[in-house]
């Protein structure tokens, strides 16, 4: 019997969906609390972005490319370009990481704004409440009980490369990203203008998500035309527009802005990841201290810069798959080929002694055996091979130049030509997060089916997810600290760089190189508070409204052309009357003090070697933390 649909029902069940909805985001704003406390959400306090250490310059860098942005006119073409900033014609909002999907949300709203204003915090919040959103909807594929779905979802929200991940590359945050493409991959309702969205999306938060997605929509694809759902030619076609509107989305968020061969960068190899990645708890940064995700699953070597690799899954996630591992072992006796396999090769790592330690075999071989049987055993849900197809293809980029399995390491040489197409996504080892994500669904997916007590099954997930947090508290204590509130310190505080901001509308920074620091021996240089002076240059000149000819950028610009005409200047001694010059590089500030006119002041000026035209004269003119350095 049909009943009609009156107005209560559609109450009740719209009642239904929103309460559906926040069971989604709970576990998600629960774990956003648990690692930030809240912090950063405050659209007027900056400080947390700009503090002046190695931890944080990434941030810092994403801030003040999106204070130029907001500052750039409103109606320009690609709608991306910071005219302003950088050599020649500039750079681009995608060129400072500023999270170019939400400077071009904000930028309207905040364009008459006359103070600092900052949307990262809130991108952070909702990067946590997404990823709880679609690993909720990944695991109600396979998963009816709520409660278990919500407990689960906590070892996607907690995940520690997730988490990890916001102490310096805050756009890199939106794995939600991947789970989303999972999603789609595994829905039978996906339709292609959700790829479409999500290419677009992903594009516009960071270039590294966008291969993720066109992999999987191949992977999903291909999987359609093998069950003859759909046709080659229809693949390639989408698969043509696919590439068109990010390709669109790029150009005006200015990926190309510095042209098309600058958009590669060294380094792809270096920046990799391993093999045992997913089972290697400590992000071992050069320039920083260790971070520790566990104090009890030991740590791996690694190569010195396979940090941007980092894909633990959390000691929670691994003890499942243990105990998952145990308990099919003790429910069933069959597919005895299966379990000789993985003891053949348990026995052969420890005789040979591949992987130290001991430990770390049993942890791998056991992810071995739940993956298989999930993916491949699992009739129900074909298309998570698809998954496991496009994230197995995009691990092996992740480390295809030097495959490193424990101590052992294979250095594969590639050809020339695959290297310079390859450098587009120099930090390889950020591509094995799609591996990590479907272990995850994996692991859970295996001890859900095992365990059919609902109540034993909350609670050991429950166990582990606690066990979990408690194991990683030292590190999700070093990212809550990355999101305190903190007052920026103005190191730039003589009573000249107000007539400098009076007198002047350009920075010229000496020689540009995309990345200016002092990092010369020359005695003048360390007087300086810190070698990178775009960081307190920038947020002087975005705040003064001047234009700056260098910063750090993600990738490097071509400066030959600016750095000439800069020499010519300092042989000629013909200084631009609006331009204040900083000095980076010993033997051209040494000309400069050669060359300067008598009208000019050359000198330390708050510890910055600069060059101020015409202010010679100034009688006015305060001179306060200005140090003479004429020769």
């Amino acid at each position: 019997m049909h009943y009609p649909v009156t107005i209560q029902n559609f109450s009740m069940r719209s009642f239904s969906q929103k309460i559906e909805i926040l069971y989604q985001l709970f576990p998600g704003l629960v774990s956003y609390l648990l690692v930030t406390g809240g912090g950063g959400l405050n659209p007027f306090s900056f400080g947390w972005l700009v503090t002046a250490n190695q931890s944080n310059l990434d941030s810092a860098q994403n801030y003040l490319g999106w204070e130029f942005f907001r500052r750039a006119p409103l109606l320009q073409w690609p709608f991306g370009r910071i005219p302003n900033l950088g050599p020649l014609d500039g750079s681009s909002v995608a060129l400072t990481d500023s999270l170019p999907l939400f400077a071009f949300i904000f930028k309207p709203i905040t364009f008459w704004l006359d103070r600092p204003f900052q949307y990262f915090g809130l991108w952070i919040l909702i990067c946590f409440i997404l990823q709880s959103f679609f690993a909720w909807k990944i695991l109600a594929l396979w998963v009816e009980k709520k409660s278990i779905i919500g407990i689960s979802v906590l070892f996607f929200t907690l995940a520690p490369a997730f988490i990890d991940r916001m102490r310096n590359h805050l756009p890199l945050s939106g794995h939600w990203i991947i789970l989303a493409s999972i999603f789609l991959v595994l829905s039978d309702k996906a339709k292609f203008g959700w790829w479409l969205l999500l290419g677009g999306i992903a594009t516009l938060t960071q270039p590294y998500f966008f291969p993720i997605v066109v992999v999987l929509f191949i992977s999903k694809s291909l999987a359609e035309i093998f069950k003859g759902n759909t046709k080659p030619g229809t693949l390639m076609g989408r698969l043509g527009l696919l590439l068109i509107f990010t390709t669109f989305a790029g150009y005006q968020a200015g990926l190309l802005a510095f042209g098309l061969s600058q958009i590669s960068g060294d380094g792809f190899g270096e920046y990799s990841t391993s093999i045992l990645s997913v089972l290697d708890p400590i992000v071992r940064v050069p320039f920083s201290q260790d971070i520790f995700w566990s104090n009890v699953v030991p740590g791996l070597a690694k190569s010195q810069y396979q940090y941007e690799g980092f894909s633990y899954l959390g000691t929670g996630c691994v003890g499942i798959a243990i105990f998952a591992l145990l308990v099919r072992t003790i429910k069933s006796r069959k597919n005895l080929l299966q379990a000789s396999i993985i003891l053949i090769l348990f026995v052969f790592c420890v005789i040979t002694n591949l992987v130290e330690p001991t430990l770390t075999n049993i942890l791998f071989l056991s992810l071995v055996l739940v993956v298989y049987e999930s993916v491949f055993w699992n009739t129900k849900r074909p298309l998570l091979r698809s998954v496991f197809f496009g994230s197995s293809l995009l691990a092996v980029f992740s480390f295809v130049t030097a495959v490193e399995f424990g101590s052992s390491k294979y250095q594969n040489y590639l050809e020339t030509r695959i290297i310079d197409l390859a450098q587009i996504f120099r930090s390889s080892g950020r591509f094995i997060w799609v591996l990590m994500y479907v272990l995850i669904i994996a692991v859970v997916l295996t001890i859900s089916r095992h365990m059919k007590f609902e109540r034993l099954l909350a609670f050991v997930l429950l166990a582990a997810i606690i066990f979990q947090v408690q194991d990683s508290r030292a590190a999700t204590a070093a990212t809550r600290a990355r999101f305190k509130t903190v007052e920026h310190e103005n190191v730039l505080t003589s009573p000249l760089w107000r007539e400098v901001a009076n007198r002047y509308s350009k920075i010229v920074i000496v020689d540009p190189s995309g990345r200016p620091k002092l990092e010369s021996t020359h005695t003048d240089f360390f007087e300086f508070i810190h070698p990178d002076i775009w960081l307190d240059l920038g947020l002087f000149a975005a705040e003064n409204d001047l234009a700056m000819n260098d910063f750090y950028f993600s990738r490097f610009p071509e400066t030959k052309d600016s750095a000439k005409e800069i020499t010519k200047i300092l042989i000629a001694g013909d200084f631009d009357k609006e331009t204040l010059y900083v000095f980076i590089d010993a033997p051209k500030w040494i000309l400069a003090k050669i060359n300067h006119r008598g009208q000019d002041l050359i000198g330390l000026l708050d510890g910055l070697p600069v060059l101020l035209p015409g202010l010679g004269r100034c009688i006015a003119c305060d001179l306060n933390g200005f140090v003479s350095k004429v020769q």
